[in-house]
């Protein structure tokens, strides 16, 4: 498997011209040097990860040929020092994410509560993002939320990199700590007790990064970063979830995970005014296949997880939820599996919904993270 790979991109290559040695840029937009592909140890560990967003990263690394070997664009800081450096650059923004014992919880697994509806402290990490028209004036525009992303540390949400390509909107800012999407402030009284939230927070954004080898033809690699102007203050209502790194308890075939936002929440189309919780069963990839075989445009990727709204489900995952974390609970943590990729947009239909396996961009997520 490895050797057609690399005759695959033999035959990319022929339509490069850089030369051997010459300065280049990664797909991350890192300084590099074209070489030979066998002298990057980086772009070996990559090839030996067997994923498609592995291989789509090493495809556009491409920058030319020698012969009939592949020239890569390998970054500068890697090259010279083997697996090491790439070792440590894989834990060097770490510390950047919350520590385990903050990360994930929220106040609503705190005490007993009617399930029929969220709480005002349920899904803390979930983000609104709000777009203008480009045909909007940047000083009177109707404000609109399309998309959805979580919260993973006080700078940066997560979220679809299709959210990021719209043809006619452009991302103004990103809302969290929401619940009512006509109120700011929400109080809800339970066993004669009120709790209200605190206001729901606006943050403008400095850097939206989308993963450079998105497909949105087939959702490959459809995952984003949007970096906040200033630093979340966290608290019941404003959390980040915890990504899924090593020693992560994974959901497996069979469990149930879940989502919110504000989508389209049942058959006749209504739009959620409350956050929803919606509940899907983790399916094969062999069954998510199978239910997608007469649809010829797309093929099930390494890097998707596929869910099936649970039976019965009073409310549904449908248009509008692009973006939003798919998270599973161990131990009343939660950490994000996947995050919405795509789905049918007409509530009700029978297709599995199609989200990107966090897990396997977790490095993407640490190179393109800042303090």
């Amino acid at each position: 498997m490895y050797f057609k790979f690399i005759a695959f991109l033999l035959l990319f290559a022929i339509s490069q011209s850089r030369a051997t040695g010459e300065s280049c840029k990664t797909p991350n937009n890192k300084p590099g040097k074209c070489i030979l592909l066998r002298e990057c140890p980086l772009l070996h560990e990559i090839v030996a990860n067997k994923t498609e967003a592995a291989k789509e990263f090493v495809r556009q690394s491409i920058c030319g040929f020698q012969g009939l070997d592949s020239l890569v664009c390998c970054a500068t800081s890697t090259s010279s020092n083997s697996s090491v450096n790439q070792d440590n650059k894989k834990t060097s923004n770490r510390h950047l994410f919350p520590d385990k014992r903050y990360c994930g919880y929220q106040h609503s697994d705190d005490y007993a509560h009617d399930t029929s509806n969220t709480t005002i402290t349920e899904f803390p990490w979930l983000a609104r993002i709000a777009y203008r028209r480009k045909s909007e004036s940047e000083d009177s525009y109707q404000k609109q939320y399309l998309c959805l992303g979580s919260l993973i540390n006080p700078l940066y949400i997560l979220t679809a990199a299709g959210c990021t390509n719209t043809p006619n909107f452009v991302i103004t800012e990103v809302r969290l700590g929401d619940y009512h999407i006509g109120n700011d402030t929400d109080c809800v009284s339970e066993d004669h007790i009120e709790e209200c939230s605190d206001p729901a927070r606006d943050y403008t954004l400095s850097k939206i990064i989308a993963h450079p080898g998105y497909d949105s033809k087939t959702s490959v690699n459809n995952i984003a970063l949007l970096r906040i102007n200033g630093r979340v203050s966290y608290s019941d209502y404003i959390r980040p979830v915890c990504l899924p790194f090593p020693g992560t308890k994974f959901a497996n075939i069979g469990d149930t995970l879940t989502l919110s936002g504000w989508g389209y929440k049942n058959l006749k189309h209504e739009k959620a005014v409350i956050k929803k919780r919606v509940l899907g069963r983790l399916i094969s990839a062999e069954n998510c296949t199978e239910a997608y075989k007469d649809y010829s445009w797309f093929k099930l990727n390494d890097s998707h997880l596929c869910t099936k709204t649970v039976e019965n489900s009073t409310e549904l995952s449908c248009s509008g939820d692009l973006g939003a974390p798919v998270i599973f609970s161990h131990r009343l943590q939660w950490h994000q599996e996947g995050i919405v990729s795509f789905g049918e947009s007409r509530c009700g239909d029978k297709l599995p919904d199609i989200h990107t396996k966090v897990k396997d961009f977790l490095e993407w997520i640490e190179e393109n993270i800042e303090n």
